[in-house]
């Protein structure tokens, strides 16, 4: 659980970066752009304002930004299509192939490992 909460602190810190106004996007395209569960907007049209964002089951963070909860974030899975983010990762301290759903709709920040087609993928770290 520690390192799920590490993971999504990064992610924030490193969301809050390069989002910043006046700076340009310079962050990877997200991947996860299939249609997601009923009751959440999609990655492509992100709420812009607060209560927008809470509408749409996102989190309203510094700089008038929204990120959007997945609804099955912590869900086990085997591969990211069983996801409403698209991610199924697998915990650090474990060698199952069985992973979680991410919390988040948005690119995964940080480091970890995927979990597709049931089977560990390898280890990546993204800013």
């Amino acid at each position: 659980m520690l390192i799920i909460v590490v993971l999504i602190a990064a992610a924030l810190g490193a969301y809050k970066y390069f989002y910043a106004p006046g700076r340009p996007n310079i962050s990877p395209t997200p991947t996860n752009t299939a249609s997601p569960l009923a009751g959440t907007a999609s990655p492509s049209s992100t709420p812009t304002t607060k209560e927008a964002c809470e509408a749409a089951n996102g989190e309203w963070v510094p700089l008038n930004r929204c990120i959007l909860k997945t609804n099955d974030g912590g869900k086990a899975c085997t591969d990211g299509s069983q996801c409403q983010g698209k991610v199924c990762v697998a915990e650090e301290s474990s060698t199952s192939n069985i992973g979680k759903c991410t919390n988040y709709m948005t690119t995964t920040l940080g480091c970890y490992t995927e979990i597709e087609n049931g089977k560990r993928g390898t280890s990546l770290c993204r800013d």
